[in-house]
Parts: structure tokens; sequence; C-alpha cells
């Protein structure tokens, strides 16, 4: 951990220990979030931490990370001694830009732009409160309650499941896909998944119910064979003259 002095306007990195006598330090330029922590203590500590260490690689399923890193932290007792803890997703420019996706306390928590949309993240979290609320059993292990990890093709399978109760709406599709998929996967995969699935929208509002389409096949039917008879009379009566 890198510290400097404790106090309402003074900041200072968090991260996790590799090994015995390691000094995790805060990678701020190459982190995909950062986090600052309030500490309800007389001297209004205020922590900042990034996800990425500056001597090693970020782990690149962006979701486990996030989870990793909030389990972690609730594990060194940070949830318990905040009052308030705010997460952003870096926009790699200048901190104002950085987008906020989470805020905690040790009560709950609120989740905002595309974390709204991590049903992952979002239940485990949801776990992990009424754990608090319900724990009888002395400390609680965060990491024993992160979801189950799924394997590459899994999470990809996952990612692009689609139904309608899912996305309801084409512009639920669409925020997915910017918000989602764009932050895992190429353009190019995206824009076709995206192209083959938006047309079902369309199909789906054209499509007449299943009872009309049956009466109007009945209706169909019925005005053909009324012509095959108007027509068989005509053609018996042509015959009838003509004897």
């Amino acid at each position: 951990m890198q510290t400097t002095t404790t106090n309402a306007t003074k900041q200072h990195s968090l991260g996790s220990a590799r090994q015995p006598g390691y000094k995790f330090v805060g990678d701020r330029e190459l982190s995909t979030y950062r986090w600052v922590i309030w500490l309800n203590n007389d001297k209004q500590t205020v922590i900042e931490g990034y996800s990425k260490d500056v001597n090693s690689c970020e782990k690149e399923d962006k979701q486990q990370l996030l989870q990793d890193c909030i389990s972690r932290l609730g594990n060194k007792g940070y949830l318990d001694k905040c009052y308030y803890w705010v997460i952003f997703k870096r926009q790699f420019t200048h901190k104002d830009t950085d987008t906020m996706i989470l805020e905690l306390n040790p009560h709950g928590y609120l989740a905002h732009d595309s974390l709204t949309l991590d049903i992952s993240t979002l239940s485990w979290l949801d776990r992990l409160f009424t754990a608090r609320k319900t724990n009888t059993q002395g400390i609680l292990n965060y990491k024993d309650l992160l979801p189950q990890r799924l394997s590459p093709q899994q999470i990809r399978k996952a990612d692009f499941e689609f139904t309608l109760e899912r996305f309801p709406t084409k512009n639920h599709l669409g925020d997915y896909c910017r918000n989602v998929l764009l932050a895992k996967y190429g353009r190019n995969q995206v824009l076709a998944w995206y192209n083959a699935k938006e047309v079902i929208y369309s199909t789906s509002q054209q499509q007449p119910i299943a009872g009309a389409v049956v009466a109007g096949g009945n209706k169909d039917n019925e005005r053909a064979a009324q012509l095959a008879q108007t027509a068989m009379m005509n053609l018996q009566a042509r015959f009838t003259r003509g004897k």
C-alpha cells in the first residue's frame, strides 16, 4: 500500500500485496477503474485507489476485475470503515472526465451508467449486502460470494444471448451494444450481431397475430372457391348455349 499523510485533503493509493513485503503501486495511467473512499474516522481520511499495479498486467475481463477489486477491498475492511465509496471507470484523459459507475456505503450501493446493465455484478452486490445484513458468523469473506467464473466460450455465449424479454426495444439493444459489448469485443463483431438482431423488431411488429393469419387464409380460400365456382358456371352456360 502506498501512503501519504492522512487527512481530508491528502490521498494515497491503495492496492493488494502480491507477497509478504510487496508494495502495491496503483497505475494512475493505465488502470481501468479508479475509486475514492472516505473513511469514517477522526482524521476523515480519503483514500484513492487504482485497479492496476504498475508492475503487473491488469486482468483482461473487466467485469471480473471490478468484482475482484470490491471483494479485495471489502476483505480489507474498507466497506466497514468507510462512510462513502465511489468507483469510476476511467476515460484516460483527466479525472474530471471519468465516469462514475458505482456508489457504496456500509449499507448498500447504487449503480450508474453501464454498470446498470451488468446483471452478474449487480446480483453479486445484492448477495454481498444481504450477507452483511444477515451474517451472524463473524467476519465475512467476500471472495466466497463471488459469482462462478465462466469459461471464455460461456461468457461470449451469455453476452450475445438475445431475447425480446432481455431487450424489449431496439433502443435497449443499441444501449447494450454501445455500453457493454463494445468494451469487450471488436466493433465489426458487435455491429454484425446488432444488424442480425435489430431486424427482429421490424419483423415482430409487422407480423400479424396467428389468429389473423388463419382467418385471412380461410377468407382467401373461400374467395378462390367462389371464383372457381363462378368460372365453372359461366363455362357450363357457354356449352349450354352452344348446343
